[in-house]
């Protein structure tokens, strides 16, 4: 039975360190967007395939499919506000030494590290709003958070064409060193110090604590319903630059655009799901609903043959919806963690699932249109639907059976 004397939640939040938090995971989140606007860029300065290219995109979802638990059991012990800097500040310094790289190798290494750094990021950086926040603002801060990686692909997007104006890609990744080190020596200075939440001696070993997390129904649950989000949504926008030039023949430099306003309509499902959660909307209700939704946009967008606004509005409605699904798990992981000083493990646990969906599902869409067609992608995302609701229903009983060890906080 969890003891409720550990908890140690401030009386109001402090929204500077929620914000600096969230800023500190769309830097991270720029890692990954970065690669996708410069691909073409990097292509040329290396001679690269799309075989070698697609290593450089993949690097920081590997890293994160086997790293994320243990990071999150770093976070827990040395505390998250010290994981959160050093995160940003490895990730400057391999997106530095990436700028510089003379050849593919050395690029793939520097990917690698920022990986690392960017576990210890989006792992930590959640820990670290929960502690800063007061009970009652609990679930808004929390999908404030689940917005960093849409809000921080787009803003890149946005932002990378005016530094490939006048410079390579390498001006962008040292620009992306030079922001990082910023935010970390901004959030050494200003962002609350709490410890983490739970905070107490760590008696047990750290294998004793993975095991743990990773034998507790909740945070499994949420792990794989994440994997399944991560699944269809990630591989469906990764394509749609490709179906918007092959299917309506759209100029590249509109396809950016396009791709970037869709991508950054998961902003509004993020936050969407805090007001819902706020007024009492159960989460198994709103990710069940969210995951049909997204699966019957892509039939309108693989299957149907619709003209291209049509098209489009069934991809921004994809997105928009899918948000509700990250911003519900994310915010279930303080609910649902078997002790409140696992909260970074859990973190950890949920991490590594979004990335078992972002490493296998475009695998598997790619093989699927490849082999059948685009008409059959549905049945990948039906499937990864219907396996996110029959899991959504299971979290509910396991929030029945289960209490949360915050319930008493932060659930009316």
């Amino acid at each position: 039975m969890p003891d409720h004397r550990l908890l140690s939640r401030p009386a109001q939040t402090s929204w500077l360190t929620v914000l600096l938090a969230i800023s500190a995971g769309v830097l991270a989140a720029f890692q990954v967007g970065k690669v996708h606007i410069a691909l073409s860029s990097i292509r040329q300065s290396f001679s690269l395939g799309l075989v070698n290219a697609s290593w450089i995109l993949s690097a920081l979802s590997i890293v994160g499919l086997f790293a994320a638990i243990p990071t999150g059991t770093l976070g827990d012990r040395f505390g998250n506000k010290l994981t959160v800097i050093a995160g940003l500040v490895l990730i400057a310094i391999a997106s530095g030494l990436g700028g510089l790289a003379p050849s593919l190798p050395w690029l793939l290494v520097s990917r690698l590290v920022e990986g690392i750094g960017f576990v210890m990021v989006v792992v930590a950086a959640p820990s670290m709003v929960v502690g800063a926040t007061a009970p009652e603002n609990l679930r808004i801060a929390l999908a404030g958070w689940s917005a960093y990686m849409p809000g921080g692909i787009a803003l890149i997007t946005f932002l990378a064409p005016l530094v490939f104006a006048h410079h390579t890609w390498r001006a962008l990744w040292s620009c992306n060193a030079i922001l990082l080190l910023v935010l970390a020596v901004a959030i050494g200075l200003l962002a609350q110090g709490a410890r983490p939440v739970g905070a107490r001696a760590h008696t047990r070993r750290p294998l004793e604590e993975l095991k743990s997390v990773m034998t507790a129904r909740g945070p499994v649950v949420l792990a794989l319903i994440f994997g399944m989000y991560t699944m269809q949504h990630l591989s469906v926008m990764g394509f749609l630059p490709t179906l918007l030039y092959e299917r309506f023949q759209v100029p590249d430099a509109r396809i950016g655009w396009l791709v970037s306003i869709a991508m950054a309509s998961n902003i509004i499902g993020n936050l969407a799901a805090g007001v819902l959660l706020q007024r009492g909307v159960s989460r198994s209700s709103i990710i069940a609903t969210a995951s049909i939704f997204m699966a019957c946009m892509t039939v309108g967008m693989f299957v149907l043959p619709l003209p291209f606004t049509a098209f489009y509005a069934c991809a921004f409605a994809f997105s928009c919806f899918g948000g509700l699904v990250p911003s519900c798990v994310m915010g279930a992981a303080p609910f649902h963690a078997p002790e409140p000083s696992l909260l970074g493990a859990t973190n950890g646990l949920l991490v590594q699932g979004s990335n078992l969906g972002t490493v296998f599902g475009p695998l598997l869409m790619s093989t699927i249109a490849t082999h059948l067609g685009w008409t059959w992608v549905p049945v990948l995302t039906g499937g990864a639907a219907a396996i996110a609701a029959l899991l959504a229903g299971n979290l509910r009983a396991t929030t029945h059976s289960q209490p949360d060890y915050l319930a008493s906080e932060v659930i009316p």
